[in-house]
């Protein structure tokens, strides 16, 4: 995949995409987070959000930091990680037990959707998907962990963090 001006932006929505659409399987049925978290429906966001105004739960993407530099493999090809953190957000339901089995859950089902996986890079213009360009592939050791609480909001309460790299492949020419 070219190195462009805007792949942190292609790959930040494609990978909102990504976890908007690609399906988790549980008990042998397969559905959308969307479709597993809907009463009360899970919000998936981009960058970290505003906690008073937060509604719960919520996933929220964030681009950590700048690219490492590049690593020249084999073939030509020259990789560069990009870091990432996803936060989740739990809450919404009827009990504090509730809302724990639900963070607890959501960080399952994140890392398992995680692990390992390649994520098809669209061009992006505003909302609008364009053509795949590429491919992503999540690498190596993804950490994930309770936060305690920290603040007054009901979004701190029972939120978690899971942390990342992102290799994008690109030809050298």
């Amino acid at each position: 995949m070219p190195e462009s001006d805007d792949i942190l932006y292609n790959l930040t929505n494609s990978f909102h995409y990504f976890l908007t659409t690609e399906k988790v399987k549980k008990w042998g049925v397969e559905k959308t987070f969307l479709g597993w978290y809907s009463n009360p429906l899970l919000q998936i966001i981009l960058g970290f959000p505003d906690l008073e105004e937060l509604s719960l739960p919520t996933l929220a993407l964030q681009w950590v930091n700048n690219p490492s530099s590049g690593q020249v493999f084999y073939g030509g090809s020259q990789g560069k990680d990009y870091f990432f953190t996803l936060w989740g957000f739990s809450g919404g339901d009827t009990t504090e037990a509730k809302n724990k089995v639900q963070r607890d859950k959501l960080i399952g089902d994140s890392l398992s959707l995680l692990e390992e996986a390649a994520i098809p890079v669209y061009s992006w213009n505003g909302a609008t998907k364009g053509a795949e360009i590429g491919t992503a592939q999540v690498m190596g050791q993804i950490s994930a962990q309770p936060i305690p609480k920290s603040g007054q909001t009901e979004a701190e309460k029972y939120r978690f963090s899971i942390t990342f790299t992102v290799r994008i492949l690109e030809t050298i020419t």
